[in-house]
């Protein structure tokens, strides 16, 4: 056994020597072969790095430019495909900031301009509480009102305000720069007068009177028939108007309105009821209620005459006085006294009366040149007649039996004395509920007055059928037509 294991070392070393010697015979192959594959992947590492110089182009950088409002504000190099950063510029106010061109993605040299968009604002207009319009307006642009603003009931519209409180008005030429809110103003209207009353007075005056409220003026017009128009007459604060100088033939209507002024504007009320004069005397008088015509030829001075002072004669100088009272109220400057006249045609009178008749009264007017006719027969119509033409006249008559008597010593229709024989001038009428009354001029008097010290003859008045009667019956149905004096200027 032992023989067997020494005889299998030489083999081993044999077969290591054997493969050393093939080793080192192929060294000079394996090394050419090694300097040939590496020759061989230096060559390839060179084609593909030239190869790739030429399909991959080097980094590419552009220039961004930004402008605002014409002026260059930044330059930035940014690389190709990149996004440029925009530059810090400062907020303007009332303007929102964009750009003309998208840099996001720059892929070639560009310009961006600045884009200056005004900021929209909201004008809102307000008026009690409400909403009464909205406006969408640009910054620094100025806004148009609401037109037609809105009507609230009972209120008129006044302006536009800056705030609630309404001290300053909204300019509109002012350019709109934040949201804002523009007050309506709206004033109340006043409520219309109450209470009006037109009364007119015995002498032709009317008042006028109302219910005053403070800070208030009041407007008063007038017109001279129901329908034709009304014509503003006067202004005034007071809670009363008297007017004079009006006609005493014609009757007239009123209506009034109020205006307060709230900032400069007057805010007028609606027009009272229509009314017609009054003339609540003539009840009082023992007129009527209703008058529906007046015309009076009274005198702005005094020319009325009492009998009892008319002298010696006095209780039959009813003819005298009345002819004296006309002359005068033809002649202003006429001064002569009824004892004068008296006195002047004193001849021809028969010696057991005194009396005076229409011959005496006539040949006393041709004496003293006072224009006058005499006519027979008067009629409602003549009467009418002559009155509306500005004369007066005379009848004569028997008062007791054709005047009725009326024993109310504060009225002034009828009789209040007693005579059989008497001289009355006729110088106006009244229509009063539908009945004519002649306005006269009773010289019996006798220093009897009125609780206003009016005496009792003077614009004492008469039904005109009872003294058209009475002077048709009385002798020849005689009576005087006065008229006024011309004078030369």
């Amino acid at each position: 056994m032992k023989s067997e294991v020494r005889m299998e070392k030489p083999d081993r070393i044999k077969r290591i020597y054997l493969k050393s010697a093939v080793f080192l015979k192929r060294l000079p192959v394996i090394i050419c072969f090694s300097f040939f594959i590496l020759f061989a992947f230096s060559g390839t590492y060179s084609a593909f790095a030239e190869e790739n110089e030429t399909t991959v182009p080097p980094l590419v950088f552009h220039k961004v430019t930004f402008i605002d409002r014409g002026k260059i504000i930044a330059t930035v190099s940014v690389e190709h495909g990149k996004a440029a950063s925009s530059p810090r510029i400062p907020r303007r106010t009332g303007y929102d900031l964009s750009w003309s061109e998208d840099f996001d993605n720059v892929t070639f040299e560009m310009a961006v301009n600045t884009v200056w968009t005004p900021k929209i604002y909201t004008v809102r207009f307000k008026g009690k509480g409400k909403i009464l319009g909205t406006r969408k307006v640009e910054y620094r642009r100025t806004v148009n009102p609401v037109n037609n603003p809105p009507r609230l009931k009972n209120h008129e519209f006044i302006g536009w305000y800056t705030n609630s409180g309404y001290r300053k008005k909204f300019n509109f030429k002012n350019r709109i720069k934040k949201n804002t809110v523009i007050y309506g103003y709206y004033a109340k209207i006043p409520s219309s007068p109450a209470r009006l009353k037109a009364e007119r007075d015995p002498k032709g005056k009317i008042r006028l009177s109302w219910k005053k409220k403070p800070g208030l003026t009041y407007t008063v017009e007038m017109s001279n028939s129901k329908r034709s128009e009304f014509k503003r007459i006067k202004t005034t604060k007071q809670r009363f108007l008297k007017l004079s100088k009006l006609r005493n033939d014609t009757l007239y209507y009123f209506r009034i309105r109020c205006y307060k002024t709230v900032k400069g504007k007057k805010i007028y009320s609606k027009y009272s009821k229509k009314i017609r004069e009054q003339s609540p005397f003539l009840k009082k008088w023992g007129l009527g209620k209703k008058q529906t015509k007046y015309v009076s030829l009274e005198k702005n001075y005094d020319y009325y005459i009492d009998q009892m002072y008319t002298g010696e004669y006095q209780e039959y100088n009813c003819g005298p006085s009345s002819a004296v009272i006309a002359a005068k109220w033809s002649d202003k400057n006429f001064k002569k006294t009824a004892t004068e006249a008296r006195a002047s045609v004193k001849e021809g009178i028969p010696r057991w009366t005194f009396g005076w008749s229409f011959t005496t009264i006539h040949r006393y007017f041709s004496l003293n040149k006072i224009p006058h006719n005499l006519y027979v027969k008067l009629t409602k119509r003549r009467a009418l007649a002559h009155l509306n033409r500005g004369q007066i006249f005379i009848i004569e008559l028997n008062p007791d039996e054709y005047l009725p008597y009326n024993p109310n010593p504060e009225q002034r229709t009828g009789r209040f004395y007693s005579s059989e024989t008497h001289f009355i001038v006729v110088k106006g009428y009244r229509v009063v509920d539908r009945k004519l009354y002649f306005e006269t001029y009773d010289v019996l008097n006798y220093n009897r007055f009125y609780k206003d010290g009016t005496p009792k003859g003077k614009n004492r008045y008469y039904l005109a059928k009872d003294l058209i009667k009475g002077s048709r019956k009385y002798k020849n149905g005689i009576y005087a037509v006065v008229s006024e004096k011309r004078t030369r200027k």
